[in-house]
């Protein structure tokens, strides 16, 4: 069973707000529905961040508003 969304929303806040400043794509930008290249590889970034950290796929989903197979498929990608 996986831990509820909003145990994690600040570490996980914390992880996209640090790979928007080492990105420099605003964290705005990458939770926002855009499909720029930039923000893409961003979010992807986040989302290995936060896999690496054992959160499930719809976790990360929750934080960076996507859905779950959205990020098997950054993961898959990245």
């Amino acid at each position: 069973m996986s831990v509820p969304p909003t145990l994690y929303t600040s570490t996980a806040r914390r992880v996209i707000e640090h790979v928007a400043a080492r990105t420099g794509v605003p964290a705005t930008v990458m939770l926002a529905p855009t499909r720029r290249h930039d923000a893409v590889r961003a979010r992807w970034r986040a989302m290995r961040l936060l896999r690496r950290m054992h959160y499930s796929l719809p976790d990360i989903g929750y934080a960076l508003n996507r859905d779950h197979t959205t990020v098997l498929h950054g993961l898959r990608r990245s």
